[in-house]
């Protein structure tokens, strides 16, 4: 994530916040880039009042369009934030494991409705999205994450740093 925040906030079309647990290195690096950012002092348990109605006043302030989340224990926090809210704003929640097993009673019913795009990191999480959460299947998607293509050093590049180290040429 703390790579991910770098590259959006050098891209001139988006408007960066944050909320951040307070005290952790992920804290301390995101601190350079200067940001608006929410700090909670903990993890949030299952019904965060006070800190939903912090990050809904946090949303309404800066005008904020979308709240993207990977944790789910994050997940109760957004949820309460979304209703507590006056700005509509568009919920994303990136998983990136396994779902343990089916979410379909009243409160996960209620806390998953909130998410607008599940975004599944494999096909297996994606079916498992479909199969065990109460989240519309047009809300499910699923996308790889990416890495920047690699380009190839110039052969006369290689060839120098082969002969620096002493490996023979092929």
């Amino acid at each position: 994530f703390r790579d991910y925040a770098r590259w959006l906030a050098t891209r001139e079309n988006v408007r960066l916040h944050l909320c951040v647990q307070s005290g952790t290195r992920l804290a301390q690096e995101l601190k350079s880039l200067s940001l608006p950012t929410l700090e909670f002092p903990s993890m949030c348990g299952p019904l965060p009042v006070g800190m939903s109605r912090r990050l809904a006043r946090f949303q309404d302030e800066l005008e904020i369009d979308w709240v993207h989340f990977h944790w789910k224990n994050d997940l109760p926090l957004v949820a309460l934030a979304k209703s507590l809210a006056r700005r509509r704003v568009c919920v994303i929640h990136s998983r990136h494991m396994d779902l343990p097993g089916p979410k379909r009673d009243p409160y996960h019913w209620y806390m998953y409705r909130s998410i607008d795009v599940f975004h599944a990191i494999t096909r297996a999480v994606a079916l498992q999205a479909m199969e065990h959460l109460p989240i519309p299947r047009s809300r499910i998607k699923q996308v790889y994450l990416g890495a920047a293509a690699v380009t190839r050093s110039p052969e006369e590049s290689r060839l120098a740093l082969r002969a620096r180290l002493g490996l023979a040429d092929r």
